[in-house]
Order: structure tokens, then sequence, then C-alpha cells
């Protein structure tokens, strides 16, 4: 039987609980944090008015955690969120541990089919805004 090792790194965080406390807290506070979001973005005019597809407000909003999106840990806010088969029309929020927050349009299908002129078309005025905001 192969012999099993620990660095003295390892062998450290292995003896100390807190850094996973700590880890449970922040995704606690970020689980809120997502909260908040989509309370602001479900009440904001713009979303009532903007055309999403029909009953995708209905499915609220969904907040869920994994712990190895690229061997790292993750949360993931959907909202507003629609996925019906191969239709799909997604703003998930992610918050990557140790990378970073994103915010991503998801479209696939039907959806993508009607998005995708108006996109294409902004493209250089969107690639901006991504600047703007980096």
């Amino acid at each position: 039987m192969e012999q099993f090792g620990l660095t003295p790194q390892e062998r450290a965080i292995v003896t100390d609980a807190s850094w996973i406390f700590h880890k449970l807290n922040i995704t606690q506070k970020v689980y809120e944090l997502f909260g908040r979001l989509h309370e602001v973005l479900a009440a904001h005019p713009l979303t009532a008015r903007f055309p999403l597809p029909e009953g995708c407000l209905s499915h609220g909003a969904k907040i869920s955690k994994g712990e190895r999106y690229r061997d790292l840990p993750y949360v993931i806010l959907d909202y507003p969120r629609y996925f019906k088969g191969n239709n799909i029309f997604a703003i998930r929020t992610l918050f990557w541990w140790g990378r970073c927050f994103s915010l991503t349009l998801h479209l696939s299908g039907d959806e993508k089919s009607r998005f995708e002129k108006k996109l294409l078309a902004a493209r250089e005025l969107l690639q901006l805004m991504a600047f703007t905001f980096a």
C-alpha cells in the first residue's frame, strides 16, 4: 500500500478547521447578496418591460452552489431563467471562489434566434461597456 503523506502546509490546513468556517460564512453571505440582487432585479421596471420568454418570471430565481467548477467552489444565481428543452434564456450571476464575479447571458434555441441579430448589431457597444465595467 502506498504511503499517505501530507506536506507541512497540508497538515496545518487539516488540523485547523477555522478556514472551512470562513468558507461557509462567505458562501452564506454570497447567497444573501444574490437573494438581494434577485429582489432588486425583480422590482426593477425594466425587468417587467423586457421581452422575456412567456412564463420566464414565474419560474423565480434559482441560487445554487457547487464545489468543482474548474476545481473551485462556486455560487450561481439564475434570474430571470427559462430552460425548456433546447430553448434557454438565463441571466447567470456567478461567484467563482478565488477568481471573480461574472454576469452572463445564456441563450439557446429559439431564444438565441430571437435576440441574435440585435446582440450582433450591438456587439461593439457591448464590448465597450464590458471594458468600462472591468
